[in-house]
């Protein structure tokens, strides 16, 4: 009955830790040149970069305690998939780098995105 019980404890702590991680990562990002990552609850995303007339939307979901981005502009042009990869504890930058292997276009130059408060 005790592993039973440690088991279904285990579970519980493992789906917690996996939620705590997605909400984390939801809210807005800014880097130093404009461009803002806004990561909503329900798996969505917006991009924005204003230097170079560029909106997106899409989505996002966490793998090995990454969060992978996909993103589409308003025209369909599909753009190269972004990753950050998160940190310990509170969220408060993630820094983005261009997953190189994924299909789509346009150019993306890693840096630290902060969280807006």
């Amino acid at each position: 009955m005790k592993k039973i019980i440690l088991s279904f404890i285990s579970l519980i702590s493992i789906f917690a830790l996996w939620g705590c991680s997605s909400n984390s990562v939801v809210g807005t990002f800014v880097a130093t040149d404009g461009q803002t990552i806004t990561l909503t609850s329900d798996k969505k995303v917006e991009y924005s970069d204003p230097a170079h007339n560029d909106t997106s939307s899409g989505t996002w979901e966490i793998r090995d305690k990454k969060v992978y981005v996909k993103r589409v502009t308003k025209s369909g042009k599909q753009r190269k998939e972004i990753y950050a990869e998160i940190p310990n504890g509170k969220v408060d930058s993630l820094s983005f780098k261009v997953n190189e292997n994924s299909s789509g276009t346009g150019t993306f130059y890693e840096q630290i995105f902060t969280r807006t408060h």
